[in-house]
């Protein structure tokens, strides 16, 4: 089993720098069987009361149907961070975009995640989609989780129906699925030693 995690936050510069995690996904995923089993979905609480505007005012907050109200009433951050080390410490895990995830927020205090990582599910992608950004050398940027989803499981096994939603159990759900189309092209691990 491979976790596939995702996270909504109030910004991309991490933990450290006051960025706070506000919605969290974990998907359980049996190369093996190919399926795809949610595990975890929750809202992060915070007392939002002394938020400074940037945070406030997120991305997520505007381009998806997560709330601020939400938040404000979510499942406390002590709670949530047990639950996701109970489910991930000792196992192994992923994300699309493990510099982001985990580099920057699960593996920093106070999440301080403690899981074997299997290879970051975006990096493989990008051998087979080019992101939406060209460089002068005519490389490309990452491709984004929709953009590798929609070239690698044209059959829309997510059943997203339209755009993403940018939740993050939804958004870990497409990441497993590009995840078990890059193993049946032998591009990503079936197995990850924990």
């Amino acid at each position: 089993m491979i976790y596939v995690v995702d996270t909504e936050t109030t910004g991309l510069n991490g933990c450290f720098y006051g960025d706070k995690i506000v919605d969290i996904g974990i998907v359980g995923v049996d190369p093996e069987r190919k399926s795809v089993i949610p595990v975890y979905s929750e809202i992060v609480g915070y007392d939002v009361s002394g938020w400074p505007d940037s945070q406030k005012d997120a991305w997520i907050f505007g381009n998806s149907d997560l709330t601020l109200e939400q938040v404000a009433s979510g499942k406390p951050l002590d709670e949530v961070i047990g639950d996701v080390r109970l489910i991930l410490d000792g196992h192994v895990a992923a994300s699309y975009n493990e510099a982001f995830d985990f580099s920057k927020f699960l593996l920093q205090r106070p999440w301080s995640v403690r899981c074997t990582l299997a290879p970051d599910i975006m990096l493989r992608a990008h051998r087979l989609v080019d992101g939406d950004f060209m460089f002068e050398d005519g490389s490309t940027s990452w491709p984004k989780l929709e953009t590798a989803y929609r070239g690698l499981c044209p059959e829309d096994p997510a059943q997203l129906n339209g755009p993403q939603a940018h939740r993050a159990l939804s958004d870990a759900v497409v990441a497993s699925h590009i995840m078990l189309a890059l193993i049946d092209r032998k591009l990503y691990p079936s197995e990850v030693e924990e």
